[in-house]
């Protein structure tokens, strides 16, 4: 038996032993209210999941168009890496995006090359829906900023990626000439698997609406004129199924027959999108009242549950989670919604930034391979080409921001930082969006079509712009590692909020360069700048310094007290008896 002072002083104390005799000793004591909250977290996890396919369908059919048009405006290099971006914003799956992406290519409506810039883009916009849905999150600044933190972190890795590779691509067609080289002319392959996603989920979102994604492919191809093509739609002898209807951008359901609910003889494009907007809100709100339920079931799971067994459940080795983040995509075909569904334990402070990270990039691979595939039991090949190379195009940038820990600090302790800025100013996340989703990618398309334009003057305003932005961006990395900048940004956030009410120790033999502490950010905390015996200028080289001064992770059993506010008062674990079982 341990008595209190050691349970709190000494490191992680429960085994897993501990954790299945405590949940053994919940099960018969309060079977039913055991069965009621599981009951009740796996239905609210699926409608929030189902309310997150149904945002995705609803934008596919509102981003149809328009996604088609870009596609056509894509004639370049960048404009086509931008467009791939801006698709997949649209279309709220990188799943769908790179679809289309093979559909084409295999119809030989664009060339190998072309679909690499494409596809290399379709990855960015991966995470737009996470980031959408952490904005659920304003009326609570702890919340928030975990969240805006975990959503961001794969966009900023897949930002660093594109800046080392693309350039890479455009100068040698390194990953396409990979993919063709790997690519085997013939194959006989069955992957019969279409994913959870279309086993449980999207049946029950075509009973309201199906995005014709056939439709959407047919304009980007050129084999539709316009987005009006199709409308008014119509049906054969008035009867409304999917083999007797001329669809628009709602379809029918290919495998049942069956129209949804808002498909309508007779109807409009504009109708139709009325009836998208319809359910794109239907979804907003299902999302909504599901996360708010989730956080609510979490914050009283916390309340009820050992913080020493809730770390040893949360604590994984971080290729582990990269393995099971893979896994899961895999099996939900969809890393959209892979990602949604672990944010709630990221903003309620049970995953950490940390986990988060590798948990997307095995996502992402996870995606690929699933991509990877469905182009094997197609056998066209140029469509495997191009799946090999966003194949190696998330090998080759998990293998460079990942294993080696400084390299990994630089897409975490962004994201931390876009998640401190966001606890200060809340409606930030709103800005980061519309500047790293809408303004920046469309800026980047614009400048593309000057760089390969025919007019000298074009191009060389284009290059000019190109050389404003490098600069600004060189000045900006220059004042932050040699200048203080860091420092300046620790000083600028360092005051407490009058709701940070826990101040957590860090380990001394982890960070002895400081002197004391002081609570800043709830992602972690922040350590004051009182510096021992380093000078200035070599205190700022490296990133490694950021993390125990903008969020840094306490051990798993601090991190828990930090983020939920437990201590060994408010705690139910206050009297560890299912330690002596």
């Amino acid at each position: 038996m341990f008595d209190n002072q050691e349970y709190y002083a000494d490191g992680e104390v429960a085994k897993w032993r501990d954790v299945l005799y405590y949940f053994w000793q919940q099960t018969k004591t309060n079977g039913i209210s055991v069965f009621t909250h599981l009951s009740l977290f796996a239905i609210l996890s699926y409608t929030f999941v189902l309310g997150t396919s149904l945002f995705g369908a609803s934008t596919q059919i509102l981003g149809g168009c328009d996604g088609a048009k870009l596609f056509l405006l894509s004639t370049n290099p960048v404009s086509m890496l931008i467009g791939g971006a801006m698709i997949t914003c649209l279309f709220q799956s990188s799943t769908i995006s790179n679809l289309l992406i093979g559909i084409l290519v295999a119809l030989s409506a664009i060339e190998v090359q072309d679909a690499v810039y494409f596809s290399m883009g379709a990855n960015i916009g991966n995470s737009v829906t996470s980031t959408i849905i952490s904005l659920a999150h304003l009326n609570n600044k702890n919340l928030l900023e975990r969240a805006v933190a975990g959503s961001s972190v794969n966009t900023i890795y897949y930002v660093f990626t594109l800046c080392l590779l693309f350039p890479l691509e455009l100068g040698c067609g390194a990953l396409r000439r990979l993919g063709e080289a790997v690519a085997p002319e013939t194959v006989n392959f069955s992957y019969p698997w279409a994913g959870l996603n279309q086993l449980i989920i999207v049946p029950v979102t075509n009973f309201l609406i199906v995005p014709n994604t056939v439709y959407s492919a047919s304009i980007m191809a050129g084999a539709v004129d316009n987005c009006q093509a199709n409308y008014p739609t119509a049906c054969v002898n008035d009867e409304v199924s999917f083999q007797s209807c001329t669809t628009g951008f709602i379809g029918c359901d290919p495998e049942s027959g069956r129209c949804p609910a808002f498909f309508h003889e007779g109807s409009t494009m504009a109708k139709d999108m009325q009836w998208a907007a319809l359910a794109m809100f239907i979804a907003l709100v299902t999302i909504l009242l599901s996360l708010w339920g989730i956080i609510g079931l979490i914050n009283k799971m916390l309340l009820n549950t050992p913080i020493e067994v809730i770390a040893k459940m949360t604590t994984h080795n971080n290729y582990v989670l990269m393995f099971l983040g893979c896994g899961a995509s895999v099996l939900f075909n969809n890393s959209s919604i892979v990602e949604t569904s672990i944010l709630p334990f990221v903003s309620s402070g049970i995953l950490e930034l940390e986990q988060m990270f590798p948990w997307c990039l095995g996502s992402n691979f996870g995606i690929a391979l699933a991509n990877f595939f469905f182009a094997l039991s197609l056998g066209n090949q140029a469509y495997m080409a191009v799946a090999i190379a966003n194949l190696a195009f998330n090998v080759i940038g998990t293998l460079i921001w990942y294993p080696i820990p400084y390299m990994r600090e630089f897409p975490i302790n962004s994201a931390l930082i876009v998640g401190i800025i966001t606890r200060m100013w809340r409606y930030v996340c709103v800005v980061y969006f519309g500047l790293a989703f809408i303004v920046f990618p469309l800026l980047l398309f614009g400048i593309g079509h000057l760089l390969y334009g025919t007019k000298k003057s074009s191009v060389g305003f284009g290059w000019t712009l190109v050389g404003v932005i490098l600069l600004v961006l060189l000045h900006l990395s220059y004042g932050w590692f040699f200048k203080g900048g860091r420092e300046s940004f620790i000083e600028f956030f360092e005051e407490p909020s009058d709701d940070d009410e826990y101040d957590v120790s860090v380990d001394e033999n982890t960070y002895d360069d400081y002197d004391t502490e002081d609570d800043v950010s709830s992602i972690g905390f922040q350590e004051a700048r009182v510096r021992k015996s380093k000078s200035k200028r070599n205190s700022n080289r490296g990133l490694n310094k950021v993390r125990p001064h903008a969020a840094a992770p306490p051990p798993e059993r601090k991190r828990l007290i930090k983020n939920t506010g437990l201590d060994k008062d408010n705690c139910c674990c206050a009297d560890p008896t299912f330690l002596g079982a």
